[in-house]
């Protein structure tokens, strides 16, 4: 489809009054300028941005690539975090600040002082934490409330119990939630692990190979092409950007915001590039040819696999189709 007559739609669209004083359709209006800007390769931010300030997690899920490839304790130094934001307020950014791509934020006892600046630099964006819940007692709920924390998305463990993995559920989450009010109540949000239903309706994410599943099926064959690099910048403890929030490995790297602003690491014709191939189904990098979707092995196939370490060449059970 040409590109101005996409762009003629979408601007006029805009400038309609009724779109502009419809709640509904002003979100389609926004939705299709988006699907405008990504494949078009006009898109001048991420919808998300993706901070890691912290590299330790309290808990070991078989899912997850802690359980199986574990990494050193870091933290993000507190002037590169402000350069970040400061980069961003730079551009007017009014996406969506998370913490943490792989991680645990509730480790890091910086936390609200964290959000806090990102709210005071960035007053339009919203701030997420994705947690699993242990640490997320009703004090520091508040302390993150008062902050400037959007939601805190919970991982949702509940009913894991089918004699194959039993992971417990997040009950400090769960009591700071029974003592909220209504409208505190809609800023944790529980996301459904639940074992058995995910076997039935979904799949894991192997981490481009570093989570070993079987009947493992390439995102390139299952989807055709991948829009999340362009959805979410993710930026390591170490200033590293990384291709996406699924990379475990420290390569690829397209930049470091430690000593590049953030817009030209990702308006680098490299980086450009890799996002337009995904986008058009050209899965050129070898990360991105091992990314899966599958089921976990049997317990014991587990401990056999963990033993001997990952595998990311993709074979045995870590192979996709």
């Amino acid at each position: 489809m040409p590109r101005d007559f996409v762009t003629e739609i979408v601007d006029r669209l805009h400038k309609n009054e009724r779109v502009r004083s419809s709640r509904y359709l002003g979100r389609l209006w926004s939705r299709l300028s988006y699907m405008r800007e990504v494949y078009y390769g006009r898109r001048l931010a991420p919808r998300f941005i993706a901070i890691e300030n912290t590299t330790e997690c309290n808990r070991r899920c078989p899912y997850c690539p802690h359980f199986w490839s574990p990494r050193e304790s870091h933290v993000m130094e507190l002037p590169l975090y402000r350069k970040i934001i400061d980069d961003l307020a730079e551009i007017h950014y009014e996406g969506t600040v998370l913490f943490a791509p792989w991680d645990e934020p509730l480790l890091d006892p910086r936390l609200p002082s964290l959000v806090e600046y990102a709210k005071r630099q960035l007053p339009r964006c919203s701030i997420v934490i994705l947690t699993n819940g242990d640490l997320l007692t009703l004090e520091l709920f508040r302390d993150l409330r008062r902050a400037g924390v959007s939601e805190c998305d919970v991982s949702d463990h509940f009913k894991i119990a089918d004699g194959r993995y039993v992971i417990s559920n997040p009950a400090e989450a769960v009591r700071t939630y029974q003592k909220l009010g209504r409208e505190d109540k809609k800023r944790i949000h529980f996301h459904d692990l639940n074992y058995k239903r995910i076997r039935g309706l979904d799949s894991f994410q192997n981490r481009s190979g570093v989570v070993p599943l079987i009947n493992c099926v390439s995102i390139e064959k299952a989807c055709g092409t991948c829009n999340l690099p362009e959805m979410i910048l993710t930026i390591a403890h170490d200033g590293r950007v990384v291709l996406c929030a699924r990379q475990w490995e420290e390569t690829p790297v397209f930049g470091n915001a430690g000593s590049e602003r953030l817009y030209d690491i990702w308006r680098k014709t490299e980086f450009r590039n890799a996002r337009h191939n995904l986008r058009h189904g050209v899965f050129e990098l070898d990360i991105c040819r091992r990314c899966g979707l599958g089921d976990l092995p049997e317990p014991a196939q587990v401990a056999k696999l963990r033993s001997t370490g990952p595998c990311l060449e993709g074979t045995g059970s870590q192979r996709c189709t």
